[in-house]
């Protein structure tokens, strides 16, 4: 079986899949508008609210258009990770407009006599602050994450940061008029469907009404329509794991607590880096080509050859031919680098361009000088530099008849300029910069990085033993693995600056925001909680810590804030007899928004799931993560915290 790579390889795979995946977007957006329909959809046609599905998905879509188009025209370079943005921004502008939309309809519910201007006006400070909060904190994590030594991190901040602002002011301005001009209508009592085959249902006042759980000896009523539909939400409208006995719901703290310590106790297990062959489609040959090489050769020499770049020197010189042979040659003495040896035509393939070049010279009987003269008593065992090298007089006519000999070799040289012969491109003039390859043994993945350090010391020992006393360095050692193997050196340092600048960058907020300075305490108990269980569930999973993972960390903080911000801030805000019917009552008001805008967002991300490549796979897999655990964070333990160690209420109302 043949397996073919080459250098442009990678860049048109990665390119394909961009390309073969961008119908994904497309079927987001579909699903999404499949959800909104049926969440916005009434029976009574007067009462549904279809259209503000389509309000919602224009404001999104113009948000993206926003923010991709004032990133592009600062100039910030479009990655495949900005790809996946509108997958975070759909979910992030649909939990706000189910926010909206549930705030209304339970200010409706609750003063039902208010005029329409001052009911907006009520929806909009309980979910305008709890809106701003949230977009706040998102684009903070975010503005915080450029702040990165990570191009692709810093770009991929950029966009989302822009993106959600467009999508904060045009949730609060296009769909909020949207709302407005729906709900006009309705007190009009005009129908918003062009179809008539479904029945209007009773009037609002005449439905039955039930009694539901009991909270401190307190009744609470729940209209039937409300369960008529989703039934899920009965677990919101009597969350009863607030009210439970206190030793039940320290139980629940304390197996949270467990299952945090021993998500940490992993972190120090998981795999790193990022596989090239993941940049690819699952289809593509470059899998076959890895998948052979892991299985053949990279047990014997590494999947890349470095190469070792001169700049800067007259190499046409025989004194500069040597140090560069030289250099070479220390790098061969070492034991962890090697280079194959067979030859064909008198050229061994795997030499320097310069060393075939003195070959050809030889073997064509044309004129060399020795380098005895080069050689110092303590060299004279060098093996790899030959016993001849080209003469400056004579380089460039030589240097011309091996390239017409060879044309491959016009590859690893830059020289002044260029012509062209017969169609194609000649290069001419001085020799500016050249290139020698070199292979490495066998790598595994965890050992790129700290053979990257190597390597770069090694780089700093030749340059100044070598060429000392140059303005800037000749020598440059270079590989394509190494990019990745630098972005591996430094992942765990830039994960802990932008984790540590994000959170203080959220609590600062949430400490302007929430006031109480327990509530800050509590949402940095969020951001820990959530970010160690992402850890333990990525080591679970099997995936890698890399850029793309920490893109999703770093989110987390932003996405915790949104799950756990509109319980938090309601809890402030609801005046009771108890800290448990104020967590009650809290859940009632906002759990089925939150857990709302948590399935759209695994709605939203699900075509990922069906992408071709791995890295989408792991946003999908990192993204359902993250609303999983900031849902049960946010609903579950949140709630059950507050009912016990809650603070006192402030801007408080007393609810019915």
């Amino acid at each position: 079986k043949v397996t073919v790579l080459y250098s442009a390889s990678l860049d048109e795979e990665v390119e394909k899949v961009v390309s073969k995946d961008i119908f994904l977007v497309a079927v987001c957006f579909m699903l999404m508008f499949v959800v909104l329909c049926f969440l916005f959809f009434r029976r009574d046609l007067v009462k549904s609210r279809m259209i503000l599905a389509v309000c919602g998905e224009i404001s999104i879509v113009l948000s993206m258009l926003m923010g991709y188009g004032i990133a592009m025209v600062l100039g910030v370079p479009f990655t495949t990770l900005s790809q996946m943005l509108p997958f975070i921004v759909v979910a992030i502008g649909v939990d706000d407009m189910l926010v909206l939309f549930q705030t209304l309809e339970t200010v409706k519910r609750t003063y039902p006599e208010l005029p329409l201007e001052e009911k907006f006006q009520k929806t909009l400070k309980d979910a305008g602050i709890s809106i701003t909060i949230t977009s706040l904190t998102n684009m903070l994590a975010f503005i915080l994450g450029m702040f990165t030594v990570i191009p692709a991190i810093e770009y991929f901040s950029v966009y989302a940061a822009l993106t959600i602002f467009a999508d904060f002011l045009l949730q609060l301005s296009f769909f909020y008029s949207c709302m407005v001009l729906v709900e006009m209508h309705e007190e009009r009592s005009k129908a918003f469907h062009c179809c008539s085959c479904f029945c209007p249902g009773p009037e609002p006042d005449k439905l039955p009404v039930i009694a539901a759980e009991t909270v401190d000896s307190k009744v609470l009523k729940i209209s039937l329509t409300e369960i008529s539909f989703h039934s899920w939400t009965d677990y919101f409208r009597k969350p009863f794991w607030v009210v439970m006995p206190i030793p039940l719901r320290i139980g629940v703290l304390v197996a949270t607590l467990l299952a945090v310590i021993v998500s940490l106790v992993f972190v120090s297990d998981l795999q790193e880096g990022l596989p090239l062959q993941d940049l690819a489609a699952d289809d593509s040959y470059v899998q076959d080509y890895y998948e052979l090489n892991d299985r053949t050769f990279q047990t014997q020499i590494a999947e890349d050859m470095v190469k070792m770049y001169f700049k800067g020197v007259d190499q046409s010189d025989p004194s500069v031919q040597f140090q560069m042979l030289q250099a070479k040659d220390t790098i061969l003495r070492r034991s962890e680098y090697a280079s194959l040896t067979s030859s064909e035509g008198g050229l061994s393939p795997d030499s320097t361009w310069l060393h075939q070049m003195v070959d050809f010279a030889l073997l064509s009987n044309l004129t060399t000088a020795p380098c005895a003269s080069l050689l110092a008593a303590n060299k004279c065992a060098n093996t790899y530099v030959p016993a001849s090298l080209i003469p400056q007089e004579s380089f460039y006519p030589i240097l011309d008849a091996f390239l017409e000999q060879y044309p491959d070799k016009d590859q690893v040289i830059v020289r002044e300029g260029e012509v062209l012969v017969d169609g194609k491109r000649k290069q001419t003039g001085f020799l500016l910069a050249s290139t020698f390859p070199f292979y490495t043994d066998a790598i595994t993945d965890t050992q790129w990085a700290s053979y990257y350090t190597d390597l770069m010391d090694l780089e700093r020992e030749l340059n100044k033993e070598l060429f000392p006393g140059q303005d800037s360095d000749v020598i440059l050692l270079f590989g394509i693995t190494l990019v990745f193997s630098q972005q591996q050196l430094v992942l765990w340092d830039e994960a802990i600056q932008n984790l540590c600048l994000a959170g203080a960058g959220v609590l600062f907020l949430c400490s302007l925001t929430l006031i109480h300075p327990l509530m800050t305490l509590y949402m940095g108990l969020v951001v820990v909680l959530i970010d160690a269980f992402l850890f333990g569930l990525m080591y679970a999973a099997g995936v890698r810590f890399n850029s793309v993972s920490l893109i999703i960390i770093v989110m987390a903080i932003g996405l915790s804030v949104d799950y756990s911000m509109h319980v938090m801030h309601c809890f402030l805000t609801i005046k009771a007899e108890t800290k448990s019917e104020r967590a009650f009552r809290s859940l009632q008001k906002m759990g089925i928004p939150v857990m709302m805008g948590a399935a759209t967002t695994l709605v939203g991300i699900l075509p990922l799931a069906f992408s071709s490549s791995v890295i989408f796979r792991v946003f999908f897999q990192m993204l359902f993560a993250t609303a999983g655990s900031a849902s049960y964070v946010g609903l579950i333990v949140m709630p059950i915290v507050l009912s016990m160690v809650g603070p006192p209420p402030l801007f408080a109302v007393d609810e019915k």
